[in-house]
């Protein structure tokens, strides 16, 4: 394992409209809570969410979300990340790769911010 790694979040990211949407449904804060563990899973692969194992990168499915993130069933997993691609929260990278948009926004944004791309 590596070293430790911080997910920095802005002061407002519970006022954006998206996430604000999410805690008004009925199990709003648990999709909350599993949107910020994808966040957390995909810190070392620049918001991707996929496993680096050697030099490959194996992309997450809903079983491996579910082991990983064991608070949650498969049929909520596989609902809600339907829910975030609707809301722009993730994206379909590839067949099968998904890509959290919110992470990548940040990313892009403390980048310019610094006067160079972190995309690069």
């Amino acid at each position: 394992m590596g070293g430790t790694k911080y997910l920095k979040m802005p002061t407002d990211f519970f006022e954006n409209e998206a996430i604000d949407f999410l805690l008004s449904q009925k199990q709003g804060t648990k999709y909350v809570t599993l949107y910020i563990m994808l966040c957390l899973k995909s810190l070392n692969t620049n918001g991707k969410l996929v496993c680096q194992v050697g030099e490959m990168l194996i992309p997450y499915n809903v079983e491996w979300i579910q082991k990983d993130c064991k608070y949650f069933s498969k049929n909520t997993i596989k609902s809600v990340l339907e829910l975030f691609k609707k809301l722009g929260l993730i994206r379909q990278e590839d067949e099968e790769t998904l890509q959290l948009q919110y992470y990548l926004k940040n990313t892009m944004e403390r980048g310019e911010k610094s006067g160079r791309s972190k995309m690069d």
